[in-house]
């Protein structure tokens, strides 16, 4: 894997790792899911990976399959223009993930 790819999935999966509330990392697995399929693939690819992802029963599982799915391919522009449109529709949860953890480390800290 190159170095684009890894600062890439390295940086994915730990900021969705921030996300625990279950509602926000359904919305997060659709996204990702909603953008693998705009990623082209064989047909007979995508049958294999729909049964990876179901074979996935936790929210990290899902996470670490479906990034590694995405990055798998080609980071070629055209790639580059989905997963920009991936991080846009991904930013909202993101930003309410982290403000909720930075929330709950101060109150840790204060002993709350």
């Amino acid at each position: 894997m190159g170095k684009e790819k890894a600062n890439w999935e390295l940086t994915l999966k730990n900021i969705l790792y921030f996300i625990e509330d279950q509602k926000e990392q359904e919305k997060v697995i659709n996204i990702l899911i909603k953008y693998e399929q705009k990623i082209p693939d064989g047909k007979i690819k995508n049958y294999f990976q729909k049964l990876g992802l179901n074979s996935k029963k936790d929210y990290y599982a899902k996470i670490d399959y479906l990034v590694d799915d995405i990055l798998e391919g080609k980071l070629d522009d055209e790639t580059r223009k989905i997963l920009n449109e991936m991080l846009n529709e991904l930013k909202p949860t993101v930003e309410k993930a982290e403000k909720t953890f930075w929330e709950r480390l101060i109150s840790i800290i204060r002993g709350s």
